[in-house]
């Protein structure tokens, strides 16, 4: 990360008191002047994999990617989710590959 980075925005899981982003949550943010009200529903999470070799680890690395961020493009009229996976590191990891499918 650059030197100016502020790791306020950098978070692993959701805020002191604030649920998580689940899959399904229906979510609406304050409209533009004149705009309508846009909705989002939190999609599934995609699935992780990690890999050896092209083998799966054994045991697996239990993955479940959560939403913790979510930036809205009112111009575009899209959304943007960062998706995130907290694991404790392991020494197998180094060499393992990640799959987003």
């Amino acid at each position: 990360m650059p030197r100016s980075f502020d790791n306020g925005f950098l978070n692993g899981a959701p805020l002191p008191g604030e649920a998580a982003f689940a899959p399904g949550a229906r979510l609406s943010f304050a409209p533009s002047v004149g705009a309508a009200v846009p909705i989002l529903t939190i999609p599934p999470a995609p699935v992780l994999t990690v890999t050896e070799d092209g083998a799966p680890l054994d045991p697996p690395v239990d993955l479940v990617p959560q939403v913790d961020t979510i930036v809205v493009d009112r111009t575009a009229a899209q959304f943007l989710l960062v998706w995130r996976a907290s694991f404790a590191w392991e020494a197998r990891l180094e060499t393992a590959t990640l799959t987003v499918h």
